[in-house]
């Protein structure tokens, strides 16, 4: 959550240097709240395009390349992406524009010359291109999020909304991004930029609903509404929908707690799987406590995670169970095995002492003698058996 926040007021940090860039541009000797949002949305856009064009429909663009005029055109778009990158702006938008001449219809270098004109501060020369691009924008493939684009006019209608919102025109920006969601109803960043629109016109009783909906999706724009500058007319209706999500997954984080806290007493055993259930249990109410949006959501998966290593804890009792029971079996058995074999010792001595016992007692008193003596010996030899099996006792069978 500290890296997040960090993240926040960099974010503010770098929309201040942003601007000036920008109004620099312009020649604008104010800067208005609209145009800093707008700067930063700006970056962050140039981030995502860049990550959009190696993933799902628009890589799948480049197979489609089949003429040499076409990979020609490719391959200028492709430089003069790279030196708009490298802030060689006027060259870029040399090999944009002969990419566009060469091949048309390719949706790519309309918004990299967009994009172009954005860093070049020509607001209008941008969203010129932007408005182009919309015959050209291709349908997202159905296995590509895209942070739920279904269609990519949605995303130029979304940039050139940005447009509007630097120059002040809600209106007009708001009937962009309304169209947007319309294409695409579950782009969160359209819908979150809506709301932030909807917010500086005669409508901003709508907003709380749209940002309600994006954060839903997206759960980032929890804290970007209460950092973000244009949801200033709004604030009260912020606080109220952020609370009331709070609240919400407070109230499933506290159910899933109690259902994970039920699980855990019906297994107090200390093992190690034990331990960790205990462990998670107390995070999730740590996290409870803290109040922290993304903290709360996560705890329903903590709550998970406690089951399944209650599941394992009473696993594992049961394999020790086992365990002890076939460990006193096999003591038991080798408790018998040892009886039994003293026996026999005692046995065998006595036997082995009794006939030296006869015969001496024999030479010594005849008949009568051989039984007294044979009697004495085999006593003294169960005695020695006995004593032999007491001191060197039955080792245990290492295969048992």
């Amino acid at each position: 959550m500290h890296q997040i926040r960090t993240s926040l007021d960099k974010q503010s940090r770098t929309q201040e240097s942003g601007v000036l860039k920008v109004t620099g541009h312009l020649g604008v000797m104010s800067v208005s709240l609209e145009s800093l949002a707008s700067v930063v949305e700006w970056g962050l856009e140039e981030v995502y395009w860049a990550i959009s064009q190696q993933t799902g429909v628009l890589l799948h663009m480049d197979r489609l390349l089949r003429t040499p005029t076409q990979t020609q055109a490719n391959e200028k778009r492709t430089i003069g992406e790279e030196l708009r990158q490298r802030g060689a702006l006027k060259e870029a938008e040399q090999f944009l524009k002969e990419a566009r001449g060469l091949y048309p219809l390719d949706y790519r270098t309309y918004i990299s010359l967009g994009f172009t004109c954005l860093q070049a501060g020509r607001i209008s020369d941008a969203r010129g291109q932007f408005e182009a691009s919309l015959p050209h924008a291709p349908k997202a493939q159905p296995a590509e999020a895209n942070e739920g684009i279904a269609d990519w006019r949605s995303y130029s209608l979304r940039m050139i909304a940005h447009t509007w919102v630097c120059q002040e025109a809600f209106e007009q920006a708001t009937a962009a991004l309304e169209e947007a969601v319309d294409l695409s109803p579950t782009y969160v960043a359209a819908q979150y930029d809506l709301a932030a629109s909807l917010a500086r016109t005669d409508r901003r009783d709508q907003a709380g609903g749209w940002l309600e909906s994006a954060i839903l999706g997206n759960p980032m724009y929890w804290y970007v509404a209460q950092n973000g500058a244009l949801m200033e007319p709004v604030r009260d209706e912020v606080k109220r929908v952020t609370g009331s999500l709070l609240s919400r997954a407070a109230e499933e984080a506290s159910t899933a707690i109690d259902k994970a806290r039920d699980h855990l007493a019906l297994c107090p055993v200390d093992n190690e799987p034990y331990r960790k259930a205990q462990a998670l249990l107390d995070k999730a109410l740590k996290d409870l406590e803290s109040g922290d949006y993304f903290s709360v959501l996560a705890i329903p998966g903590l709550a998970s995670q406690v089951r399944t290593e209650v599941a394992e804890s009473q696993d594992q009792a049961r394999r020790d169970e086992k365990q002890a029971w076939i460990d006193e079996q096999t003591r038991e058995a080798q408790r018998k095995d040892a009886m039994k074999s003293g026996c026999t010792t005692v046995i065998v001595s006595a036997f082995v002492g009794a006939a030296p016992g006869y015969l001496l007692g024999r030479v010594v008193g005849g008949e009568t003698g051989g039984s007294i003596g044979g009697s004495i010996g085999m006593v003294l030899g169960g005695v020695w058996g006995a004593y032999i099996r007491r001191q060197y006792p039955q080792q245990p069978n290492p295969k048992a």
